[in-house]
């Protein structure tokens, strides 16, 4: 019985997703709304940030990198090449990330600050010398109990 209470309190907490930057802070308490915000601002920053490996532009190749990032409770981030068509191509991705900034807020669910990790794809469009962002949605989850 004690058990089942506490899995039911820890159920009831809210879980809130970490905010990239003060554009997506008005979509905080709408979860679905506030991923939308974070993919759309990050892509906007990796998209500024990436250059095309240059020796593909004339290739007239195309790629995609899954990328795995982790964001700690203070908002800096690391990240993993989960997959990735070619070297070059999770390099430049690698590189443009370390351009970016810390996220603005963390996760939590309920008052306790937590890690948060989701999947982002990256895709690179044959015969472009800019990278593009792939439609698809990343796959979020919060991590609790990782440290």
């Amino acid at each position: 019985m004690v058990f089942a209470l506490l899995a039911s309190s820890l159920h009831a907490q809210v879980v809130y997703p970490p905010v990239y930057n003060k554009a997506c802070l008005r979509y905080v308490g709408d979860n679905s709304r506030l991923h939308k915000c974070n993919q759309k601002q990050i892509y906007k920053d990796i998209t500024r940030n990436i250059v095309y490996p240059e020796g593909f532009t004339h290739r007239m190749n195309g790629g995609r990198v899954l990328v795995k990032i982790l964001i700690e409770t203070d908002g800096t981030f690391s990240i993993e090449i989960i997959k990735s068509s070619h070297h070059d191509f999770s390099v430049a991705v690698w590189n443009a990330f370390q351009k970016m900034n810390p996220w603005l807020l963390g996760a939590t669910i309920g008052e306790k600050k937590t890690q948060y990790v989701f999947m982002l794809p990256v895709s690179f469009a044959k015969g472009s010398t800019t990278p593009t962002t792939t439609s698809a949605s990343p796959k979020y989850s919060n991590i609790t109990g990782m440290r």
